[in-house]
């Protein structure tokens, strides 16, 4: 009877083992389709767009694909994407949304003011990348206004 017990038991942690594997090889081959290093060129998926229920309902490209926790510093200008405010930094092109926090706070109320300081003027920025369902994120830490002028606008 203890036998019949011991064998069962070994039988079950096979089972266990195997399935523990299988998960493990499937992590791994999601996991080579990403960049190898932090700011690597990839083929990146959709951006997707929030709708006013938080929800993501259609996608826009993007070009570069960044790793969560990637630290990010880069000079550009923020913009009003629906609800949300996105950071396009001039160098890569790269667009962010920006995730609400007091950092943001600050910028759209620079963003709001009738002088339109905030939206003609490149900004310093510094944060974090997150990333979710695919999308890159921007937390943002740090934003300084810049004397510099935006050239051209979309």
């Amino acid at each position: 009877m203890v036998k019949r017990f011991v064998i069962g038991l070994c039988l079950l942690g096979l089972i266990y083992l195997a399935a523990c594997w299988g998960v493990a090889q499937e992590e791994a081959r999601v996991t080579d389709r990403r960049p190898a290093e932090p700011g690597a060129l990839a083929v990146a998926h959709d951006e997707p767009q929030i709708g006013e229920s938080g929800v993501a309902s259609g996608t826009r490209p993007a070009a570069v694909r960044r790793r969560e926790g990637e630290r990010f510093e880069g000079r550009g200008r923020f913009v009003w994407s629906g609800e949300r405010i996105s950071f396009k930094d001039i160098q890569s092109e790269t667009s962010f949304r920006v995730l609400e926090n007091l950092a943001l706070e600050r910028v759209v109320r620079l963003m709001e003011d009738p002088s339109g300081l905030g939206q003609k003027r490149i900004w310093q920025v510094a944060g974090h990348i997150t990333e979710f369902r695919g999308a890159n994120f921007l937390l943002l830490e740090r934003a300084v206004l810049t004397a510099e002028a935006v050239e051209k606008a979309d």
